[in-house]
């Protein structure tokens, strides 16, 4: 390598040219007297020649090392960048199979997560790392890193597609579900024709809380089969309360309409007393009461009357004859006296 070095300070600077540039600021010419800058500066390897002028006090200074030149860069071993370059071609071959693995994957059915995406990419990194990915084939890292994603997507996509397929049941349902409501409503109006004591009133109050049952309790899932058991079940609760109703007001009009028989038969009655007509049809009250359930006839109720005021009325009577008996014994007792006491009369006259 050739060059030319300043003769005061001592640099080294690629040829005589710069050498000449650098006197101009160098500090150990200037502070030589009457100094006459040289047309050439001293090539390495030729013998330096002292200046004839002697150099009086001369003191040479340090070089910053900013300004020392500095020495070129040793050339690599041949093999030195051989684990360099390999490093290279692995990251670039994992890159390559990370982007054709996830980035081409796409479905607009499916959305992943980003945080499931930076999960798939981690492992996928993580495994492949571990594998000479620049000496495998690109299908087998390919095949490894699809098989890392599918078992990182699968629960997620799954839950999509149940998470799908639960919202088209519900839409589905809830359109089948006034079809639901109006069967029901025709199974109700079919089953209270079935059952014609009920009158047309009843019917109608039954068949509109049919469908507000319906309308509550139905979502548009059940086959007909459920609708008609919900509606059996229904109209049965309702039924039965409509028919207690019915049989409450039937029997306290089966009650009214004893009591008013026992009233008349007791006004027929000339030998009882207020009193005994009162008591009487106090008792026949609690007879009814007691015994009408409100399925029977209006003759049935007379029936029971009669029976409630012969026992009342037969007690009385049993009452009254014995009373008459014992006013008789003391007739009789009263006459048996009347005569003793005339025959003690007679035998003091003798």
């Amino acid at each position: 390598m050739t060059g030319a070095q300043c003769r005061f300070c001592g640099r080294t600077f690629l040829n005589q040219q710069a050498v000449r540039a650098h006197l101009k600021a160098c500090p150990s010419y200037r502070q030589l007297p009457k100094a006459a800058v040289p047309s050439t500066g001293s090539v390495p390897g030729t013998p330096r020649v002292r200046p004839s002028t002697p150099v009086p006090g001369f003191t040479r200074e340090p070089v910053p090392d900013s300004e020392r030149p500095r020495r070129p860069a040793p050339r690599p071993a041949p093999h030195a960048a051989d684990g360099a370059v390999r490093q290279f071609l692995r990251r670039t071959a994992i890159q390559a199979v990370k982007t054709e693995v996830l980035d081409s994957w796409w479905s607009i059915r499916h959305p992943v997560p980003a945080e499931i995406k930076a999960e798939a990419l981690a492992a996928i990194e993580r495994e492949l790392s571990r594998l000479p990915a620049d000496e495998l084939p690109r299908s087998e890292l390919v095949t490894i890193a699809s098989g890392i994603r599918d078992r990182i997507y699968a629960p997620v996509l799954a839950a999509q597609q149940r998470t799908r397929e639960e919202e088209q049941r519900r839409q589905a349902h809830t359109l089948q579900r006034p079809l639901r409501i109006a069967v029901g409503a025709l199974h109700a109006r079919r089953w209270l024709g079935q059952h014609p004591d009920l009158d047309g009133r009843t019917r109608a109050d039954l068949e509109h809380t049919v469908r507000q049952a319906l309308d509550r309790g139905l979502d548009g899932s059940e086959s007909d089969t459920d609708v008609k058991a919900r509606m059996e079940e229904i109209l049965g609760d309702a039924l039965k309360h409509t028919q207690k109703t019915r049989r409450e007001t039937a029997r306290r009009a089966l009650i009214a309409h004893g009591i008013e028989y026992a009233t008349q038969e007791l006004a027929q009655a000339d030998t009882l007393s207020p009193w005994e007509r009162a008591s009487t049809g106090r008792d026949v009250k609690i007879a009814l009461e007691d015994e009408i359930t409100g399925t029977e006839s209006e003759p049935d109720v007379e029936a029971l009357v009669d029976d409630v005021l012969d026992d009342v009325l037969g007690e009385a009577e049993d009452d009254a004859e014995d009373d008459d008996e014992s006013e008789d014994e003391d007739d009789d007792e009263s006459e048996d006296e009347d005569d003793d006491d005339d025959d003690d009369e007679s035998e003091y006259e003798d």
